[in-house]
Parts: C-alpha cells; structure tokens; sequence
C-alpha cells in the first residue's frame, strides 16, 4: 500500500540538503515510461523551500491493470536542495503520496538535530482514496494537510487508497496514538468491493470504533460518510458495481458505534459535497449542525424511533 502524508521533521543549520530517495513506481508493457513517481516537498519554518521530481528506483512491469507483476530492481537516486536560510530551522521533508518511498540516506553540510516539541493540537484522519489524494499536485496539497495548515493542527493521515475497510491493525494504531482529534470516513471501500453483509458489518464497524475507544475514551471522534459516489449514491450498500458501471444492491449496512458515543459525531458527507440534481459533482453550502449518534427522533405517537443509517436520510439541497 502507498502511504500518505508521511514526513520528516528535524531541525538544522544546514544550507545544502541531500536526499537519498528509493522508489517504485508501475509500468504497463505498453507505455513508453513509468508512471509518475510524485513530488518530493521540503518545508523550511512552515513555508514551502523546494520542490522536486522523486528520481525513478524500483519499477514494476505489468502487462496490464491487475496483471502479475515483474520488478525490475534499481539504485535509490538522489535529490538536492541548496541555498536554504543562515541559522538553525525547522525542516520538513514530505515524500510523495503517490509512490512508494524509501528514504535511504540524509546528507547535511551542518548539524542536524531532533524536532522540538511546536504545540500544536494533533489530528489522526483515516479514510479512502478521497482522504489519500493519490492525484494531488503534491504531498502537501492533499486536503487533510491543507485544512490542518488552516486549523493550526499537526495532521497523521491513515488513508489509504481502495482500502478502507475497517482493518483491525488500523483501530490498534489509531488507539496507541496521541491524538486530541479523530475523524474516520467509512464507507465507499466498503461498498465498491462489497466487503460487508448485514450480518457482518455493525459488528466490524462497533469492533473498530471499541478499539479506538480503548487508548481514546473522551477525545472527540467524527465519523462521516463519502463525500460524493455518483454511481453509488442511490444504492443503501454494501453494493458491487454492474457492467453498466452503476452501482447495484446487496445488502444494508446497520447502525454506528456505541461505545464513547456522547464524544462521536456521525456526519453525512454528501451534505458538504455530492452530486447536484443532476447527478454531476458540486459544492453545497454547509448544512445544519452534526448529528450525534445518541441522539433519536421520536416516532410518531411520541415513541423514540431509530433514526435511518446516514446514507438513507434525506438531505435537502442548498445552494
């Protein structure tokens, strides 16, 4: 898997920087090159230093989508930085979210010393491809880190690409981590591959949310939904794809979470973002506040009633 998000944080006085980069990146038999391998980002005090291609290492040859692969071994290449500010900074150094990366080496012409502690509040984030941002200009436009940028938070961005779907290991690091916030976008992974029945879902989602819960019993944790799947926006889920490339239905998934629910906020992504009537992407303007998932309407005749999963309610458009 590509992770995304990752960096290194330090402080120097160096005004030349040298990374030793390996990557791998995927190739069809048919192109006449390898994929992209993403941008390399270096931070000096928060504010972008330098930009650079990531050197082609590792490629993998494939003769076609979800073909076996053949790798085809390389040397790391190496990126360098010249000219950065006199005296000691912060540095940051963020590897591409799109590729593979292993930071093989760091070469400075000055000292190079561990990061102190900046007091900034931490955001742990996990979700899909559309948390992942593979297609991002670079590893700092994607926009958890841009929004953290804007809240004056420290983000840690979990997601990962075609594969959120409530993995055990996940919770488990989410639980061991300092965190003061924790959002989870569950769902379209979920969907696309069908990767839950009724059965099996309620308990997987209570089982990760517990877990978290374990390391985390108060901080304020938001589960939201997708933002926007046309194909899928109409289908309750878990839901496989048809040929026409529409999604289809297979089951209902059940409710969220109950453990910690006074600190969960469960939040509907399609109010932000989704299809406009017709059915092409578009911005909404904010709806009304979140809805917290121990919270019930009553039914009629003043009995409390269970309130439909967040993909059935019915959200008025804005905008």
């Amino acid at each position: 898997m590509i992770p995304s998000g990752v960096r290194l944080v330090f402080r120097t006085d160096a005004r030349t920087l040298e990374f030793e980069v390996l990557t791998s990146t995927a190739r069809l038999d048919g192109d006449p090159r390898p994929r992209p391998t993403g941008m390399l980002e270096l931070l000096v005090d928060g504010a972008l230093a330098g930009r650079r291609q990531a050197p082609v290492g590792n490629v993998l040859r494939m003769a076609g989508p979800g073909a076996v692969q053949r790798l085809v071994a390389d040397k790391p290449g190496s990126v360098r930085v010249a000219g950065l500010p006199r005296g000691m900074k912060n540095v940051e150094l963020w590897l591409p979210q799109q590729t593979p990366t292993e930071l093989v080496a760091l070469r400075a012409d000055g000292e190079v010393l561990a990061p102190l502690p900046d007091g900034r509040r931490r955001w742990v984030h996990h979700g899909s491809s559309i948390s992942h941002c593979i297609e991002a200009d670079g590893p700092t436009g994607t926009w958890s880190v841009v929004a953290a940028v804007l809240a004056g938070a420290e983000v840690i961005n979990l997601s990962q690409a075609g594969n959120a779907l409530l993995d055990p290991y996940v919770a488990r690091t989410t639980r061991d981590m300092p965190a003061d916030l924790i959002s989870l976008k569950v769902g379209i992974n979920i969907v696309a591959l069908s990767a839950f029945r009724l059965r099996t879902f309620g308990p997987a989602l209570h089982g990760f949310l517990d877990t978290i819960r374990d390391g985390h019993p108060d901080t304020p944790l938001l589960l939201i939904s997708p933002v926007s799947c046309p194909a899928l926006e109409q289908v309750p889920g878990p839901a496989a794809t048809g040929p026409d490339g529409t999604g289809r239905e297979d089951r209902r998934p059940g409710r969220p979470g109950r453990r910690g629910r006074r600190r969960t906020v469960a939040y509907g992504g399609p109010c932000r973002a989704g299809p406009d009537r017709r059915g092409t992407p578009g911005v909404r303007s904010p709806p009304p506040p979140s809805r917290r998932t121990n919270t019930a309407r009553p039914a009629r005749g003043g009995r409390p009633g269970r309130r439909p999963p967040l993909h059935r309610r019915r959200v008025p458009p804005h905008g």
